[in-house]
């Protein structure tokens, strides 16, 4: 039910008003009462009515100089001005205080069930916004550490795999004009996860819960027993100054996991770099000055290490709406596959990378996007095959090739016949 204020002075008014209001729109509203201004306010912090029938003339605190509390303090609220005093001043002080509807007394029952049903349809819409925005904003916090996972790695690896690193961290609202790497590099008997208190997976975690409330900053996840923060900075700070603060947060990091932990870790800080591009090299320059293990290529293991980060991940959010993802991907696949579609398209269509799409879709599915694609359109090409009814040259058209020659080849590739030997076994 929606609460409903109603301020006047005058009992009758109230209670009338009130008894108009539930035989026309029963079940619909909570009503309260406010007898003066002062108490309309007290009420509107108490009980944030969704709407307000407010009088202008009270006794104490006036009914604009109410509305004009009661606006600053939720500007969200609905209300109506109520008078005997058909004034322009008045009403035009009410528009600008963000009053919207302005009736006399005494009121119509059609206009105050008219104004009542425009309230409660913009609430509605307003509640059905919120929900929406509520319903993006909790897919978003599942994606966006992902995100964040994604951008980190492709920075330590060097390259994006269909994905344009400068979109993706302004998806993440990182502005990196300058900055450098920290890396923490974990001695080589603690990588493992075996020491009590000690498992990467929550380690990343509380380390977010440590920085991001203090600093503008991209975590990696640990990978082969290290993790790296890459540290945004402004253009006018001083290279010395952004020196001194990394090495700051190098030491503030030691002892932090040395507390909470009990683990002695080694810090690299590379130097100051500039954009995207640069963070890279401050990386490499950041995991050798940390004192890791270095081999013949230092992002060899790092890169063996990423296929099963990317597994673990979307296992993470598993159970948060992936099911109706993958939902949505295969109803938009049985909707198009006759057309020219692309793993991109399908990707945009959930509001996913590609890169993410590819790993979700096959952790799901057990094959490849394509793979699946081409088992679909083989499947329905041997089913019109089977009947007759269309020459091949039309089948494969049906099925979404453009060109017979390559259908022919992907069919025998699956099949193991062409399609004129199929149709041929079939007779």
């Amino acid at each position: 039910m929606y609460r409903l204020l109603i301020a006047d002075d005058e009992a009758l008014e109230r209670e009338g008003l009130e008894m108009m209001v539930n035989h026309m729109l029963p079940d619909t509203f909570r009503i309260f009462h406010a007898a003066n201004g002062r108490k309309a306010i007290q009420l509107a912090e108490e009980i944030r009515p969704d709407i307000i029938f407010m009088d202008i003339k009270m006794p104490g605190i006036q009914g604009l100089d109410a509305i004009r509390e009661i606006v600053s303090r939720d500007p969200h609220t609905r209300i109506i001005l109520v008078t005997a005093y058909d004034h322009f001043a008045y009403a035009k002080e009410a528009v600008a205080l963000g009053v919207k509807e302005y009736i006399l007394k005494p009121a119509k029952k059609q206009e105050i069930k008219d104004i009542l049903h425009k309230m409660l349809h913009e609430l509605g819409r307003e509640k059905n916004k919120r929900s929406s925005e509520l319903e993006l904003r909790e897919k978003l916090s599942q994606l966006l550490p992902l995100a964040e996972s994604e951008l980190t790695v492709m920075i330590m690896l060097g390259y994006a795999q269909d994905i344009d690193m400068q979109h993706l961290a302004g998806l993440l609202d990182y502005k990196w004009e300058r900055g450098c790497a920290i890396v923490l590099s974990f001695p080589q008997q603690q990588k493992g996860g075996t020491l009590p208190g000690w498992e990467p997976r929550t380690f990343l975690e509380d380390l977010k819960h440590f920085l991001k409330p203090q600093l503008a900053c991209a975590i990696s996840p640990v990978l082969q027993g290290h993790c790296s923060i890459f540290l945004p900075f402004p253009a006018d700070l001083s290279q010395e100054t952004c020196h001194e603060k990394a090495l700051q947060w190098s030491k503030n990091l030691q002892t932090w996991i040395a507390q909470k932990y009990g683990l002695k870790v080694q810090t690299g800080i590379g130097s100051l770099q500039e954009g995207i591009d640069g963070l890279r090299r401050s990386y490499r320059e950041a995991l050798k000055n940390s004192g890791y293990a270095m081999h013949a290529d230092p992002l060899s293991h790092v890169e063996q290490a990423v296929e099963a980060m990317n597994v673990g991940i979307l296992h993470q959010v598993q159970g948060r709406g992936q099911t109706k993802v993958i939902e949505r991907v295969l109803s938009f696949i049985h909707e198009h596959f006759q057309e020219d579609i692309t793993m991109e398209q399908a990707a945009e269509h959930v509001n996913l990378s590609p890169f993410y799409f590819s790993k979700m879709f096959k952790l799901h599915s057990g094959e490849t996007f394509i793979d699946y694609l081409t088992r679909l359109r083989i499947e329905r090409a041997k089913r019109l095959i089977a009947n007759l009814e269309l020459s091949l040259k039309e089948i494969c058209f049906e099925v979404g090739y453009k060109d017979p020659n390559y259908f022919s080849r992907v069919f025998k590739k699956v099949t193991g016949l062409t399609p004129t030997e199929y149709r041929q076994k079939r007779l």
